[in-house]
């Protein structure tokens, strides 16, 4: 009997310093800050890591929480002094302006079992459109309504072209001066009895970069 109890103490003690072991995913940076460059449709980034602790760590899971951010890893496993990298890719489209994306590592050590990194993109304004929404009642007169087109003066952007994808609206674009690269966009509903909805594509480019399409939006409702 007081050898069992002997041999309970020293499991005891095993596993006490077992759990005593600490794991740890150390990260180089936890923020990725970058300006895209005009053009570009997809950002790719990286997060490289090292476990520093004394235990190995197990990674169950990585989330993103936009679909326009993808992240990955070669392996879910890390030993103690083992490195490692997530890559990814931000996907641009239509995008403008400064974009703040997460990307969060789910892990089995009790002690870090969720660890956020941040993406931080300022993606440059190539064209700002007034309003971005352009709404009509149903059963109300369809009236004309207007929406100014501005490109970015200062990156040399250029609007090539404005057309509405739906049939149910008209629209025409106007210069708001001779020579002037900013537009007035006049667009009427061809009638307002039931709901609709089209996408007003405004292609915008700039020096050395494929065309840019950004969207803004005619609704009836």
């Amino acid at each position: 009997m007081l050898e069992s109890k002997y041999i309970y103490r020293g499991l005891a003690s095993v596993a006490l310093s077992a759990s005593q072991l600490s794991a740890s995913l150390t990260f180089e940076k936890a923020v990725v800050e970058d300006t895209i460059a005009p053009g570009v449709k997809s950002y790719p980034f990286e997060f490289a890591f090292e476990n520093t602790g004394e235990a190995t760590v197990e990674i169950s899971e990585i989330k993103t929480t936009c679909g326009c951010t993808t992240a990955k890893l070669d392996k879910m496993s890390y030993a103690p002094g083992e490195s490692g990298v997530i890559t990814g890719t931000f996907s641009v489209g239509s995008r403008q302006g400064m974009q703040e994306k997460k990307v969060r590592l789910m892990t089995k050590d009790l002690a870090q079992p969720e660890i956020q990194l941040a993406l931080k993109l300022d993606i440059p304004q190539l064209v700002t459109m007034k309003p971005g929404l352009l709404l009509w009642r149903v059963g109300t007169e369809p009236e004309a309504k207007t929406l100014t087109v501005s490109p970015n003066g200062d990156l040399g952007a250029k609007i090539v072209s404005i057309v509405c994808e739906s049939p149910d609206f008209a629209v025409e674009s106007l210069p708001m001066a001779e020579d002037s690269n900013e537009y007035e966009v006049v667009v009427a509903p061809l009638k307002t009895e039931a709901s609709s909805r089209g996408l007003i594509k405004v292609t915008v480019a700039v020096a050395d970069a494929e065309p840019k399409t950004i969207y803004a939006h005619a609704l009836i409702r």
